[in-house]
C-alpha cells in the first residue's frame, strides 16, 4: 500500500509543552494510518516568520519592495530561499496538513502567521486564478489544532472569553482560498500549567480528545465552506457558508 503524506506544523516555542507531545501522539496515529509524517517545528527550526526585501538576492525592482511581485519573481526565476524551498516542498507533498499551536491572545502565534505568508508563495501556491475551487490544495485536507489555557465552559458565544472558532475564521479562511478541505478545527480547553485540581485528568481526557481526532483524520467533518467557479477554473467569488 502506498502511504500518503502529512505535514504537521508545530508553533510552540517549549520542547516539553503539552503542544509538543500532542505533535508526537499525532506523528505515531497518523504513521498507524499509514501516513509518513514530516514534522516542520518552527521555533526548533529557527524559521524566520518576518518577511522581507532581504530574503530576495534577485530583485525585479529593487527601488519598492512589491511582496507579491518578488515571490512570483524568486518563484519564476528558481531563487527562492532555501527554507522557503524547505517548506514548500513538504507543503506540496502532503496529503494531510496538520497545524498545532497554543492559542495566544485569541489567534495563533506570530510564528505560524509568518510561516503561511512566506511559504504560500504568490505564483508559486496562489495567484488571481488560482484560488478557492481553483486553489493548489483543492482536494487536500487541514487540521486547526489549538490548546487554550480557558476553560470550555468561560469559551462559548457570548460568554467572557467568547467562541475561538470564531476567531480562528481568518485562518480557515486563509487555507479555504488555497484550496484545502477545511476540517472542523480541534479545541483543547484548559491546558495551562498552573496547578489545579484533577488537573491531571483533564489533561488526560484532553489527550484522549485530540488522539481520537488524528485517529479520525480522514472522515472528520470538514467546515460547511461553498464557492462558485466561472467555466474554466477561474475564481468569480467565495461565498462561505458561516459555521458557526
Amino acid at each position: 500500500m502506498t502511504s500518503r503524506q502529512a505535514l504537521i506544523v508545530s508553533a510552540h516555542p517549549d520542547a516539553t509543552s503539552f503542544n509538543a507531545g500532542l505533535v508526537e501522539l499525532a506523528t505515531r496515529e497518523l504513521q498507524g494510518l499509514n501516513y509518513d509524517v514530516c514534522v516542520s517545528d518552527l521555533y526548533a527550526e529557527n524559521f524566520n516568520p518576518a518577511e522581507s526585501p532581504t530574503h530576495f538576492t534577485h530583485r525585479v525592482n529593487p527601488y519598492r519592495f512589491d511582496l507579491q511581485a518578488e515571490q512570483r519573481h524568486a518563484w519564476n526565476t528558481g531563487r527562492l530561499p532555501a527554507d522557503i524551498r524547505r517548506e514548500m516542498a513538504r507543503l506540496c507533498e502532503a496529503d494531510l496538513l496538520v497545524l498545532q499551536f497554543p492559542f495566544w491572545w485569541y489567534g495563533a502565534p506570530a510564528i505560524l502567521k509568518g510561516w503561511i505568508e512566506r511559504v504560500f508563495i504568490y505564483g508559486g501556491i496562489y495567484s488571481g486564478s488560482r484560488l478557492f475551487g481553483s486553489g493548489a490544495f483543492r482536494g487536500r485536507r487541514a487540521l486547526i489544532s489549538t490548546t487554550l489555557g480557558a476553560p470550555e465552559h468561560l469559551c462559548e458565544p457570548g460568554k467572557l472569553q467568547g467562541d475561538p472558532r470564531v476567531y480562528l475564521w481568518p485562518l480557515i479562511q486563509t487555507l479555504y482560498a488555497v484550496g484545502y478541505t477545511v476540517l472542523d478545527p480541534l479545541v483543547l480547553f484548559g491546558i495551562t500549567s498552573v496547578p489545579v485540581p484533577g488537573q491531571k485528568t483533564h489533561l488526560k481526557n484532553q489527550q484522549e480528545k485530540f488522539v481520537a481526532a488524528i485517529r479520525a483524520a480522514d472522515t472528520r467533518a470538514a467546515l460547511p465552506l461553498s464557492y462558485d467557479n466561472e467555466p474554466g477554473g477561474h475564481f468569480r467569488r467565495a461565498a462561505p457558508v458561516w459555521p458557526y
